[in-house]
């Protein structure tokens, strides 16, 4: 008589709601922090960003709450091509001259007159449902010449064309990295191998087609050489990563946060971070990724190991999503890639990232909690972990060596946070004298009446 499978019995992830909810808390408090100054000086008061980032939070715990009681795997796959569709849609709307909103020569905004969308982050978000859905009902057809490889041959130039119309290299890089996990997952190894060397091949074209582009990349080799041109994000990025040493320089003590740094709370959250809480604040940063791609991970070949590939590979593409945009952004700020707009995962000022994400846990819980799912199933893959811990630790490695061990660098930071120290110290003395202009003109007074 055979016996029947055991079923887990279906119970909310806590492990991963818990340290994502850390993340996001820590966040909040990063954010007002680092942009309330600059806040005040562009807007005009000091809570324009933190208001921002509690909107899109509160509207994701709204959009979670929707998405956790209606989700439908059914549903998913039945309007797959829909969610491509609006996907598509949305960075078109980018580049049509009545919706397209444009900051800093790039149109990655859609207008809706009260409100500028950022539509990249939601748009790879339903591309990956997209991905899911379609290659599961062609798991494991690993023929080049079919129609599944055709639909994401297709799929992939339009991003692609999409994408540097904008232009966003960097999002076109991470899409291409999120096709090519899902791919792998899926078993279409054919296509994953075709797609890299496309990608390398137009990757290096595009780098090196365009002057600004290839300056770009001069410029991260040696950032110090440009320093007070394109090279300058980075060359404070790399002085405030040094001034940290292991345990930093204190919560608003750090040069970023002094010298109200352009991008210190979004796009170079992690200098930021590493300069006030040093490389022990880093590696706390980095075991909460880590903690949260292995639960969903585990989940993932969890899934495609009992036959249910959509909703794995719905977890594989997001996952390898927040994988590859942190890891990215740490690179950035590390000089270990050239500089480029990118958040850290539930903690920069990125409200439609935080969004994102946030819609993207909440559906991965929701998998995680059905039923259906063997007690002794598959787990991920060893090398899955390694490689992904090999990651955060090369992260971790770079951070303590610039933090701590490379002098030139601390000798450029304590430079550059003693002059820092000296322009406010002159700013402050200039607003004392505005402010008791009677007592400033007395001692100027008895001074003269010394000489």
């Amino acid at each position: 008589m055979t016996e029947k499978p055991q079923y887990e019995k279906a119970s909310l992830d806590w492990t991963l709601m818990i340290t994502v909810t850390l993340l996001v808390i820590f966040g909040l408090v990063f954010v007002q922090s680092l942009s309330a100054d600059a806040s005040e000086k562009l807007i005009g008061h000091r809570f324009y960003y933190i208001h921002r980032q509690l909107l899109a939070l509160a509207l994701s715990l709204l959009c979670s709450q929707i998405i956790y009681r209606f989700w439908s795997i059914n549903f998913i796959k039945k309007h797959a091509r829909l969610l491509l569709t609006i996907s598509i849609s949305l960075l078109i709307f980018t580049q049509t001259p009545v919706t397209s909103y444009t900051i800093s020569g790039a149109g990655r905004w859609i207008n809706f007159g009260f409100l500028a969308v950022f539509a990249l982050p939601l748009s790879t978000l339903l591309l990956v449902l997209f991905l899911a859905a379609y290659l599961s009902n062609n798991f494991s057809n690993n023929n080049l010449i079919s129609k599944a490889s055709m639909w994401l041959l297709i799929t992939a130039l339009v991003f692609s064309f999409l994408l540097l119309s904008q232009p966003d290299v960097i999002g076109l890089l991470i899409i291409g990295c999120v096709m090519l996990s899902i791919s792998l997952a899926a078993q279409k190894y054919k296509f994953a191998l075709l797609l890299t060397l496309v990608g390398v091949f137009f990757g290096t074209f595009i780098l090196f087609d365009s002057p600004y582009r290839t300056l770009r990349v001069l410029t991260f080799l040696q950032p110090f050489d440009h320093m007070f041109s394109e090279g300058y994000q980075l060359s404070i990025s790399l002085m405030a990563i040094a001034g940290g040493d292991f345990f930093g320089t204190g919560f608003e003590n750090g040069v970023l946060n002094r010298a109200k740094f352009p991008g210190a709370f979004d796009n170079f959250a992690f200098a930021s971070i590493a300069e006030e809480f040093g490389v022990f604040g880093i590696l706390l940063i980095c075991t909460g990724l880590a903690i949260i791609l292995w639960r969903c991970l585990s989940l993932a070949f969890q899934l495609l190991a009992n036959d249910r590939q959509t909703e794995g590979l719905i977890v594989i593409g997001f996952s390898s999503w927040l994988f590859f945009v942190s890891f990215f952004h740490m690179g950035i700020n590390l000089g270990l890639l050239p500089t480029a707009g990118l958040p850290l995962a539930f903690i920069s000022f990125a409200p439609f990232y935080q969004l994102s994400f946030i819609l993207g846990t909440t559906i991965v819980l929701r998998i995680g909690q059905q039923q259906g799912l063997q007690k002794d199933s598959t787990q991920m893959p060893r090398k899955v972990g390694f490689s992904v811990i090999t990651a955060f630790l090369l992260i971790i490695t770079n951070t303590y060596f610039k933090a701590v061990s490379d002098k030139w660098l601390q000798q450029q930071y304590t430079q550059r946070s003693q002059s820092l120290s000296r322009s406010q110290n002159s700013q402050l003395a200039n607003k004392n004298c505005l402010i008791n202009p009677s007592q400033t003109s007395k001692k100027l007074s008895g001074e003269q009446n010394e000489q």
